[in-house]
């Protein structure tokens, strides 16, 4: 399972740093409490989203207080966990489970202009990977055999939504493909056939084919928050609350969009696609 950012709310303000030592701790342990029984047997990472005060605009002392209450509650694998290594703090990895490269990025980490609701400092181009980053996402996606490559990251790295503030924070998905940095990321995903790049931020589910490569938001899981066309600019999008679950078989791919449904134990299927080896 992959919880694809925002998965803690730091108290002040959106997108805000953490103001105490004591307030990562604090809600890191409500998240492991949500989770229940299920790390127990089920392997959950996670990807550092605009929520967790982890931001590239935040102070050093403020992130390292983020940073190492996520990595005592939640932690991600680190550079000597798996092959395809990280950095030091499980804020990008990479592991491969069966014929599936998984590359996990963080977006807001190493963008350094404030790109919270309350600024006007940042751009729709302007956010960035940072240069390690890019080099180990490079690196990555040009020495891997695997079948299937996946990419999973809180938001692309740029923007095109429906409102300029939405544009400015990395809203868009697939419409933000040749916007920015996001423009060589899309470059190397079809050069070295990335399948998938699934991301959150948005707070719906919607897909979005960008030449034979999926933008998939993910749907929101968690708060109520679910934003309009007018604030990301899709035409097709499910608000509901629930989950995507992906099947990988030989030679395609099937992702489905599920909402929890107490008369079926399975949930109900909202919208599903299959998409074949590229």
């Amino acid at each position: 399972m992959l919880m694809l950012g925002d998965n803690i709310q730091t108290f002040p303000f959106h997108g805000g740093p953490m103001t105490e030592a004591g307030h990562g701790p604090f809600l890191y342990a409500l998240l492991r409490h949500g989770l229940g029984s299920l790390t127990a047997s089920v392997p959950v990472f996670n990807v550092v989203g605009n929520w967790e005060g982890e931001n590239g605009w935040h102070s050093e002392q403020e992130r390292a207080w983020a940073r190492s209450a996520r990595m005592a509650w939640i932690p991600n694998p680190l550079p000597n966990t798996y092959p395809e290594g990280g950095n030091k703090y499980g804020e990008y990895y990479g592991f491969t489970w069966g014929d599936a490269l998984h590359l996990v990025l963080t977006v807001s980490g190493y963008t350094p202009m404030d790109h919270g609701y309350q600024s006007e400092i940042g751009n729709a181009d302007d956010w960035t990977l940072g240069d390690q980053q890019k080099e180990w996402l490079y690196r990555q996606l040009s020495t891997s055999t695997a079948k299937w490559k996946f990419i999973f990251i809180h938001h692309t790295v740029g923007g095109k939504a429906g409102r300029d503030i939405d544009t400015r924070s990395g809203r868009g998905g697939g419409q933000a493909a040749h916007v920015g940095e996001q423009r060589l990321i899309h470059v190397w995903m079809r050069k070295f056939t990335v399948t998938a790049l699934f991301y959150g931020h948005d707070h719906v589910f919607t897909d979005i084919p960008v030449d034979g490569i999926h933008y998939v938001c993910v749907g929101s899981a968690g708060a109520p928050w679910k934003f309009p066309k007018s604030c990301t600019g899709y035409d097709t999008f499910w608000p509901d609350s629930g989950y995507t679950w992906v099947d990988v078989h030989d030679n395609r791919l099937t992702v489905s969009f599920i909402r929890p449904d107490p008369e079926k134990p399975e949930g109900e299927i909202l919208h599903r696609f299959e998409t074949g080896q590229v």
